[in-house]
């Protein structure tokens, strides 16, 4: 399908960018007195958080927004109890209405969808339908300005360059009679002589079939993002904890083949008990994904490897900054009111664009600017003049970072998580990792107890 800006190449043009969140979130540390708060978010989940959250959610498309609940949808007051909210029934419409606190907002699962599902474009097209919606009822077809009927003849184009052409990296994967009904309705509207007055883009009605395709897959994906959030270990911390556990397990039966060897008594065999029961919760704990070492510190997670990918280049531009400035101005420091000669870092971040007739306001996506280009060659003319203007591009994370490792490092550093939902999934994790350690060892004392010394 041909498409306003099917003549650029968006595969040259993304080099040019940074493709990581300019607002990485911020790195935590080992405080060996978070080690007494542990019992109490045992009993109470996600308490501890909210004195530190700092979230406030922004009206996006669909949603309500900002409101005046602090913790969004759910607060500690209702993860806790028989009738409690769970994890499982999370709503990924209250995800994108912006009503969850880390790591349950529009910008995590973007960031799930961007670098793990691969698949950030059904995303962003959900988010262009609802924009698209709200625009065309904004005014009847028969009263439309003349500047809304602009807008919506852009955001068409827009999605059509963006969703629809195979130049993009960002093209919908749909079946092919949706696709033929898409392209036999472009064609037809395209054909209309020039002094006709219908309407040059399509109504929202007629990429219904394609989105109700797409949202299956964002379902789908929606519910490995929410078990992902649930952990706060990466894959390298979970198998070093599952190999940790084993080993403490092991060294459990220590004492057992000590008395057996030296016919002691089998009272000190009591001494494997621990080890049987805490190298299980270990075990099972990383099986889980959830690290009862960044657990008994707080409820926290371990960054991502975008996320650390980010902080390095926030680490190198502040190098540079401060290289620059010191070179410049003579001082040792920059100014902190100052910004970054680097304007590449971030600059693909959205613009709010306010139609006249509604008060429609952008989602804040780290990757996807959802504003329309001014005109269809601006790509080209860009890319010729050497203008490192990002916000025309696609981002693909595929193309962009493709040496980006599966996992975080096992000592990676890790972040807070501020969702109670999170918190609560997390100390359900840990408990149910003791009592099957409780049963394990159990089982292994048994056993233990009745294995005859050697001598006797």
């Amino acid at each position: 399908m041909s498409s306003p800006s099917s003549s650029s190449n968006p595969r040259k043009l993304q080099k040019k960018v940074k493709p990581i969140s300019p607002n990485p979130p911020p790195k935590g540390k080992y405080k060996i007195f978070a080690l007494l708060d542990a019992p109490k978010r045992l009993l109470h989940p996600g308490c501890m958080g909210q004195p530190d959250a700092q979230f406030q959610g922004s009206p996006v498309v669909g949603g309500t927004g900002g409101g005046g609940d602090r913790y969004g949808g759910a607060t500690a007051g209702n993860v806790r109890g028989l009738t409690r909210t769970k994890l499982a029934e999370l709503q990924m419409d209250d995800v994108i209405a912006g009503k969850h606190t880390p790591p349950l907002t529009l910008r995590d699962f973007e960031d799930f969808l961007a670098f793990k599902a691969k698949a950030s474009e059904v995303l962003y097209f959900e988010l262009w339908c609802r924009r698209y919606q709200v625009l065309y009822d904004a005014a009847a077809p028969n009263n439309r300005p003349y500047s809304d009927t602009m807008t919506l003849e852009n955001e068409y184009k827009t999605c059509l360059s963006t969703f629809f052409d195979p130049e993009s990296p960002l093209e919908l994967n749909i079946p092919t009679d949706m696709r033929r009904a898409l392209e036999s309705s472009v064609a037809e509207l395209k054909s209309l002589p020039a002094d006709s007055k219908q309407e040059r883009f399509l109504s929202p009605s007629a990429f219904d079939k394609i989105r109700f395709d797409s949202n299956e897959l964002l379902a789908a994906t929606f519910k490995q993002f929410v078990l992902n959030q649930s952990r706060n270990a990466d894959r390298n911390r979970a198998i070093f904890a599952q190999f940790l556990g084993l080993t403490t397990w092991a060294l459990g039966l220590v004492p057992t083949i000590v008395c057996t060897q030296l016919d002691k008594s089998r009272a000190w065999r009591v001494l494997g008990l621990f080890f049987w029961w805490f190298g299980i919760v270990v075990f099972v704990g990383g099986f889980k994904r959830t690290c009862l070492v960044i657990y008994l510190f707080g409820d926290s997670r371990q960054l991502y490897p975008w996320e650390l990918q980010a902080h390095s280049y926030m680490d190198a531009d502040s190098r540079s900054f401060v290289t620059a400035t010191s070179a410049t101005s003579g001082h040792d420091s920059p100014n902190p009111n100052e910004k970054s000669v680097d304007e590449g870092y971030g600059s693909a971040e959205p613009t709010p664009n306010h139609s006249r007739n509604n008060s429609f306001t952008f989602p804040d996506l780290t990757f996807f600017p959802l504003s329309p280009p001014s005109s269809p060659s601006l790509s080209d003319k860009s890319e010729k003049s050497g203008s490192t203007n990002t916000k025309r591009l696609y981002f693909a994370p595929e193309h962009i970072l493709p040496t980006l490792p599966g996992s975080s490092p096992t000592w990676a550093p890790f972040t807070k998580v501020m969702s109670p939902l999170v918190c609560a999934e997390q100390r359900d994790n840990v408990v149910k990792a003791a009592g099957y350690a409780f049963i394990v060892m159990c089982v292994t004392a048994v056993i233990c107890f009745a294995v005859p010394n050697k001598h006797h």
